[in-house]
């Protein structure tokens, strides 16, 4: 070999060598002599779209081994700074989570970094339902039954006290539970919310509760009230769950309260006294603002009476002013079984009313004037028996007389036939 030729190949042996001795720019880390690779976070928990990430941080390349078939990543390998999307099939395994690591190492294989990755089971589909979604309640109040029917334990809760469901808590299987709700005093509607929960499902049903309000209502314990010329005060009582007004009221009739609340109220009626011959009267009506019921109480007072009206009515001019007599003739009367009419008549200088204490002996009228008649009506006993009754004429200014009734019973009538309408020998069995 000649010195020319042996030269160049020398040359080209060096530079070859120096070719191969420099460090490279294509990224390898076969010329770094600090490798750096960091991952985070050291653990991963999938969501529930069974995705997660980690964040790499190196100087160099970097390749990513996953040790199980169901968990991949978004890439094997890389270079430098880089975050990684981790994904899973979806984890049909059973109950239980199942986990994972995903390895990543520097490509000159000085340093290994493991991340754990935990994928949890699929959610239970769990079921709870009511055989409700609303019950109704009168006022008064009451109890029903709702069932729960689940496979995860439960409790329940209500909106309202009023409204209690029992039992509160229950286990995977149908349960009645009762619902019971209290008197609404109130005229006024009201619901309440029945929750039942499922303890780990968080499941949740309802029942809407609705209870109608308490009819309204507005009573007087009187419906009238009688005064005398002098006048005076008197109370009668409203009873109501509604508020309420007062009118009818006049200058001589006032009152205590023309308005009032619900609950129990009592109203006091003063009358001036009065001096005029002729009677007076006025209606109060009290009404319920919200339920527009209305009831009346008459308050009527008796103008002063002048004696010396009574020789007008066709008295004798000798009686004697304010000397007042009342008299009735007969005292007793007799009716036959079959019934009939009979009158009395009055005597003096007195107004009077009359009654009877039986309902089968009528009076042609309640009241009048000395000197009138009352005719007196008898039904027909159809009794076994006889009976009586009591006429009572009260004087305006006098004590009360009596007339006494006494009626046959049947028999007795028919056994008189023998002895008032046939001679005393004549054979009743004779035909």
């Amino acid at each position: 070999m000649n010195k020319r030729l042996l030269f160049n190949y020398v040359v080209g042996l060096l530079a070859l060598l120096s070719l191969t001795s420099c460090p490279s720019d294509d990224g390898n880390d076969e010329g770094v002599k600090n490798v750096e690779l960091q991952v985070s976070p050291s653990s991963v928990t999938l969501d529930d779209q069974n995705s997660g990430s980690i964040t790499i941080s190196s100087n160099t390349s970097w390749s990513i081994f996953s040790s199980e078939s169901w968990l991949t990543t978004s890439t094997a390998e890389g270079f430098g700074n880089f975050t990684v999307s981790i994904s899973a099939t979806g984890n049909n395994t059973g109950s239980t989570a199942r986990t994972g690591t995903l390895t990543i190492r520097d490509k000159g294989g000085q340093i290994s970094v493991t991340v754990t990755v935990t994928q949890n089971p699929p959610p239970k589909n769990y079921h709870l339902t009511i055989d409700k979604t609303a019950m109704n309640f009168e006022a008064v109040g009451g109890e029903d039954k709702i069932t729960v029917s689940s496979d995860d334990e439960w409790t329940v809760s209500s909106s309202q006290v009023w409204c209690k469901a029992v039992p509160v808590t229950g286990m995977v299987k149908p349960t009645e539970i009762n619902v019971s709700v209290e008197k609404n005093n109130s005229t006024e509607s009201r619901t309440a919310t029945i929750t039942v929960t499922g303890t780990n499902s968080g499941i949740q049903q309802t029942v809407m509760v609705s209870q109608k309000g308490e009819d309204y209502y507005l009573t007087l314990n009187k419906n009238a009230m009688d005064f005398d010329e002098t006048g005076g005060s008197s109370d009668f009582t409203i009873s109501t769950n509604d508020e309420w007004i007062l009118s009818g009221t006049t200058t001589w009739c006032r009152v205590s309260a023309t308005s009032g609340q619900s609950g129990t109220n009592t109203v006091t009626i003063t009358v001036d006294s009065f001096s005029d011959s002729n009677n007076r009267s006025t209606t109060i009506t009290v009404t319920g603002k919200k339920s527009n019921i209305k009831q009346t109480i008459t308050v009527s007072q008796n103008g002063v009476s002048d004696p010396s009206d009574i020789g007008l009515n066709g008295f004798g001019d000798d009686i004697e002013l304010g000397a007042y007599t009342l008299s009735v003739s007969p005292t007793s009367l007799s009716f036959s079984a079959a019934g009939e009419s009979k009158t009395i008549s009055t005597q003096g200088n007195d107004i009077w009313t009359a009654s009877s204490n039986k309902s089968w002996c009528t009076l042609s009228k309640a009241s009048g004037t000395a000197g009138e008649s009352i005719v007196v009506t008898v039904s027909k006993n159809t009794s076994s028996s006889s009976r009586s009754a009591t006429i009572t004429i009260t004087g305006a200014h006098t004590s009360p007389v009596t007339v006494s009734v006494t009626q046959a019973k049947p028999e007795e009538e028919d056994s008189d036939i023998g002895r008032n309408d046939f001679d005393s020998d004549v054979n009743l069995n004779k035909k």
